[in-house]
């Protein structure tokens, strides 16, 4: 048994998001990615044990005292008769497809297992990116048959061969479609969709104006809370899956095992064999490191031993509600503020995706002004 901690940094909220040569600068979510994210997703749980979730040690969040489930479960299948969401120029989002999108992104992003208000909470405000994003893809798609612009077949099996090499050995993709309800055609084409929405998006974006040097220090003087660092710790460790409810023998031979591994540690073993022979946590496989932890991101007990171990020296053992832990500070780094050269590229990547979206709004914005956008029957209008 071992906990599970699936919401850290997207909590449903839309991000900027990467797969493989496909960057959408638009907060949309096109078919495609939902696709390939929950193929990805899926595949990753099966290449990892039930262990391999992330790390033990961390500080659970409110949202992650629900049941969630080491597998994403399947997309809802809908076998009511379908309805309308939204009509674009013709093109329909039917509601049963909205309900499979839905789901193969709560799953994707490990939020299925949500208690019921937070899932309905988080739910509502994805139906509503789920509805834009099919809006502005069929509109940019429409604009791109207009210009006659199209990805490529060989575009096209690039990314798929992207996609299967970022999968397990052993795993073929086209088990994986089966598996998800979908085949290698609807995959080709949602890809095909996907690129083309790209290529139309790069095209505008291209020419865009690079940040100014007046502009990138009117930022960075702006917003200095940004590039305040916070005291942060590099560590690494071997945590003995030991929570409360064991029986007591079983306790104590954890407690055992555990002051045997730091005895073996502090003597000099190798940390990353100690950690991968007996570690609970998924950082094993990088031999227990952690990479840098900041202040409130673990449990109390565990923050409070690796901030005040020295570096390079294993510590005694450490008791949380998830076992025993042996640390090792490798890095501890002050508090300080970010200057501004060290700061440089961020500021010019930040203002170059705030201009590349401001771009995309107002292109989107012209194409949906003059497009024949209807709400089916019984749907709410999306906010303004």
């Amino acid at each position: 048994m071992h906990y599970r901690n699936p919401i850290k940094a997207t909590r449903g909220e839309p991000t900027t998001m990467q797969n493989g040569c496909i960057r959408h600068y638009y907060s949309m979510i096109p078919a495609a990615l939902l696709a390939t994210a929950c193929i990805l997703v899926t595949a990753g749980c099966r290449k990892q044990s039930p262990a391999d979730a992330d790390s033990a040690f961390q500080q659970p969040s409110d949202s992650a005292q629900g049941n969630v489930p080491d597998q994403p479960s399947m997309p809802i299948l809908n076998i009511a008769p379908p309805t309308t969401v939204v009509e674009v120029n013709g093109s329909k989002l039917m509601q049963n497809e909205l309900d499979n999108r839905l789901q193969s992104i709560l799953a994707a992003q490990g939020l299925d297992g949500l208690p019921p208000q937070q899932r309905q909470a988080v739910s509502g405000k994805m139906r509503n990116l789920i509805i834009e994003a099919f809006i502005a893809e069929t509109l940019i798609c429409e604009d791109a048959a207009r210009q006659k612009i199209e990805a490529t077949d060989d575009d096209v099996n690039a990314e798929i061969d992207n996609i299967r090499s970022s999968l397990p050995e052993g795993l073929a993709l086209e088990d994986l479609l089966q598996q998800r309800g979908l085949t290698m055609e609807f995959l080709r084409r949602d890809i095909g969709r996907e690129l083309t929405i790209n290529k139309v998006l790069e095209a505008r974006t291209a020419s865009l104006p690079k940040p100014t040097e007046e502009e990138i220090e009117a930022f960075y003087k702006g917003q200095p809370d940004a590039f305040e660092m916070p005291e942060k710790v590099r560590a690494r460790h071997v945590l003995i899956d030991a929570r409360e409810g064991l029986p007591e023998e079983e306790m104590l031979a954890k407690k055992v095992l555990a002051e045997k591994c730091q005895k073996e540690l502090a003597d000099g073993a190798d940390f990353a064999a100690v950690a991968r022979e007996h570690s609970a946590c998924n950082s094993r496989e990088k031999g227990g490191d952690l990479g840098f932890i900041a202040r409130g991101e673990t449990v109390p007990e565990f923050e409070e031993a690796a901030f005040s171990q020295p570096p390079n020296k294993v510590g005694p053992v450490v008791q949380t509600q998830f076992g025993y832990h042996i640390i090792e500070v490798l890095d501890h780094q002050e508090a300080r503020t970010k200057p501004l050269e060290e700061a440089r590229e961020e500021i010019i990547a930040r203002l170059n995706d705030q201009q590349r979206k401001e771009n995309l709004d107002e292109y989107v914005n012209g194409l949906k002004s003059s497009a024949d956008i209807k709400m089916g029957p019984g749907q709410q209008p999306l906010p303004q």
